[in-house]
């Protein structure tokens, strides 16, 4: 039962990696690539580890196979949920505010005439 679950949970890391990915490539773009590849490598290594370990507590039935086999891709998951996050609310494609302002004097100028 490891093994099944192992066989589904790893391909769904690709879609886990992708939601860590992008973030970090955005915050690369901006000029932090070493903070990026630091944060990607440290992304990976504690998914890694969290697999491994997950595998040995689940062949010694201390967890069962399902939370064993799926818990790194939600435990990188929140992580990348988050962080895509944060990425979407620094990066703004349109500033509303100066929209709003300019919309109120338009209406104000309006209104004038």
């Amino acid at each position: 039962l490891v093994e099944v679950h192992k066989k589904f949970s790893i391909p769904f890391a690709s879609i886990v990696f992708i939601l860590v990915g992008a973030p970090l490539g955005i915050a690369a773009r901006k000029g932090s690539l070493g903070v990026g590849a630091t944060l990607s490598i440290f992304f990976f290594l504690v998914y890694w580890a969290c697999l491994i370990l997950g595998e040995d507590l689940a062949d010694r039935k201390l967890l069962p196979p399902l939370v064993a086999m799926w818990f790194p891709n939600i435990l990188i998951g929140a992580a990348g949920f988050y962080l895509t996050w944060r990425t979407v609310k620094e990066t703004t494609f349109f500033n509303w505010d100066k929209l709003i302002v300019k919309f109120r004097k338009r209406n104000a100028t309006m209104d004038i005439e």
